[in-house]
């Protein structure tokens, strides 16, 4: 039997009042709100096998090596925990249900200058935001069991921000009753 996303999913969040950016990964205080941040996520799956992401320069800081390494696959192999933030077309996770997106991905100011030219609009990082990074994370998130859409197998979302997981429960079937 299967079951709406918004009866299955339930999406979480712990940023807020604030969206997560790489000036708020950086700061001082940068690597605890990292590490806070991992242990929160790891939280929220307990022992569960889930996948994360989170840009490749905050990967690399050495502050995600509580996360899990690797996932055992519905192939039965065992496949990489982290995928990059443009993890699109995979789908050797949809066995794993539970999927944690850790970060932020940011245009270039001058790339968003020129798509403000060429949009004509004033608002422009807030459309970038939401269709470029929302998207990926979205994107992401259906990496999991989430994609099987004849599976009534509950499964966990988990962002960084409010305004990711407001986002989601938009554009996705989230269920904001359930936590999503």
């Amino acid at each position: 039997s299967r079951l709406p996303l918004g009866e299955r999913v339930t999406l979480d969040h712990w940023l807020e009042h604030r969206n997560v950016a790489c000036t708020y990964l950086n700061d001082r205080a940068g690597p605890k709100r990292r590490r806070a941040r991992d242990l929160a996520g790891k939280g929220f799956f307990g022992d569960a096998p889930f996948i994360w992401s989170v840009g490749e320069s905050h990967r690399n800081s050495g502050d995600y090596n509580c996360l899990p390494t690797d996932v055992i696959g519905a192939d039965g192999h065992c496949h990489p925990a982290y995928l990059t933030p443009k993890a699109n077309g995979i789908n050797v996770y949809q066995n794993v249900h539970a999927a944690c997106w850790l970060g932020t991905i940011k245009l270039p100011s001058n790339l968003l200058e020129i798509i403000g030219r060429l949009w004509g609009r004033a608002d422009t990082r807030r459309m970038a935001l939401v269709e470029y990074e929302l998207y990926s994370c979205l994107q992401f998130l259906a990496r999991i069991n989430s994609r099987v859409f004849n599976s009534a197998d509950q499964v966990r979302h988990v962002v960084a921000a409010k305004i990711q997981a407001e986002s989601i429960a938009r554009r996705g079937d989230h269920d904001p009753a359930r936590g999503g």
